[in-house]
C-alpha cells in the first residue's frame, strides 16, 4: 500500500545549493504525489529549488506559473508540466488566486534500477542529458502531449485509490509515460530550447547562491556577490536575471525575508523582538524590513508571528520552504 500525502503539510528542505532534501516514505519505491492548493498558503510562491527526481505537475483548477532558467510558462486547468532532473525552477500564482494542483516526483532508479544497462542507455540517458527536455509544457492541443496528460492523471487516480497492487499499476503507467517522453524527444527535437543558456552562468549563480546562504546576515553588497564568483557587477546581474529572473540584490532580500520566516517558526526565535529578528537576517532598519515583509506577504511580521501560533502554523510557507531550506 502507498503512503498518502493529501495536504499542504509536507515539509521540503534543501541544502545551501537549493537542492531539495526529501526522503521518500518508502526508499524501495521512490515515488510520491503531493496535492497542493496555493490559496490555502499565505505565500502563493514556491521559491527557486531543484531536485534529482523527475517531476510531473498537473493543474486541476486555477493557473500556475512555472519559472525556469529559460523563462516561465503558465499552466491552465488540465495542463501538465514535465521537469527534468536537476532543473532549477519555482512555482507561483497571483496573490489570492486559487490553484489546485498535483506534483508527481520519482527517481529514475524506479524505472531503471541499474543505470549501466542497455535499456537505461537507450531510454533514460538521452532524456537526462537532452537540452530539449529540460522541461515540457503539456497541453491537450497536441495528441502526444494529450496522451502524457492522460497518463499523468491516471497515475494520480491510482495513487489515491491506494489498493493492493497500486505500485505495479503505477509502474506500468510510468513506463508508458516514459515511452511517450522518448517519442516526444524524437518528434520534437526543438521543443524546449535553452536559448543560449551558458552552463557557466548556471554554475556562477549556484555558487553565488551558496555564498548568499552563508553570509546573508552580513552587510552584503552587489560587489561582494560579484567578487565571490570573480565577475563584474554588471555580469553578475546579467547571470542572475538569466537564471532566476531577478537581480542578485532582490534575491538576497527575498532570501533574508524567507529566513526571517524560518526563524519565526523556530522555537528559539520566540523571545526575539521584530527588531532583533530583522537584524539577525541582515536588515539594519526595522521599518524597511516591515515594509518589505508587507510587500511580499501582505501582512506585517507581527501579524505573521501571531498566525504562526495557530493550528495552521505548518502552512505558513509553501512545503515548509524557505530559500535556505526549499
Amino acid at each position: 500500500m502507498l503512503y498518502q500525502n493529501n495536504n499542504n503539510n509536507y515539509t521540503l528542505k534543501t541544502n545551501d545549493n537549493l537542492q531539495t532534501i526529501r526522503p521518500f516514505p518508502d526508499p524501495s519505491f521512490p515515488f510520491i504525489i503531493s496535492h497542493l492548493n496555493m490559496a490555502q498558503l499565505p505565500i502563493p510562491y514556491i521559491p527557486w529549488h531543484w531536485h534529482d527526481e523527475f517531476e510531473f505537475i498537473w493543474v486541476k483548477s486555477g493557473s500556475l506559473t512555472v519559472g525556469t532558467s529559460d523563462g516561465s510558462f503558465t499552466l491552465q486547468p488540465d495542463d501538465c508540466a514535465f521537469l527534468n532532473s536537476g532543473i532549477l525552477h519555482m512555482l507561483k500564482t497571483q496573490q489570492n488566486e486559487d490553484c489546485d494542483f498535483f506534483s508527481i516526483r520519482f527517481w529514475g532508479t524506479l524505472l531503471f534500477p541499474n543505470s549501466n544497462t542497455t535499456l537505461a542507455s537507450q531510454y533514460m540517458h538521452p532524456i537526462l542529458i537532452s537540452p530539449e527536455l529540460r522541461y515540457i509544457h503539456l497541453t491537450a492541443e497536441n495528441p502526444l502531449k494529450a496522451r502524457m496528460i492522460q497518463l499523468t492523471k491516471q497515475i494520480i487516480q491510482i495513487y489515491y485509490m491506494n489498493q493492493q497492487g497500486s505500485e505495479l499499476m503505477i509502474l506500468s503507467k510510468l513506463y508508458a509515460l516514459w515511452s511517450e517522453l522518448n517519442e516526444y524527444l524524437q518528434q520534437y527535437p526543438s521543443a524546449s530550447p535553452i536559448s543560449g543558456l551558458s552552463i557557466s552562468d548556471y554554475d556562477r549563480v549556484t555558487a553565488a547562491i551558496h555564498y548568499i546562504a552563508e553570509h546573508y546576515a552580513d552587510p552584503l553588497t552587489l560587489e561582494d556577490i560579484a567578487n565571490t564568483i570573480h565577475i563584474s557587477k554588471s555580469e553578475c546581474c546579467r547571470c542572475f536575471k538569466r537564471i532566476v529572473s531577478i537581480s542578485p540584490i532582490e534575491f538576497l532580500i527575498q532570501y533574508r525575508v524567507m529566513e526571517a520566516i524560518r526563524k519565526m517558526q523556530a522555537k528559539e526565535a520566540v523571545a526575539k523582538s521584530i527588531s532583533q529578528l530583522s537584524a539577525s537576517v541582515g536588515f539594519n532598519n526595522t521599518s524597511y524590513f516591515n515594509k518589505l515583509f508587507k510587500k511580499y506577504f501582505n501582512c506585517t511580521p507581527t501579524e505573521y508571528r501571531k498566525l504562526s501560533k495557530t493550528e495552521h502554523r505548518d502552512q505558513l510557507s509553501p512545503f515548509g520552504l524557505s530559500l535556505t531550506h526549499i
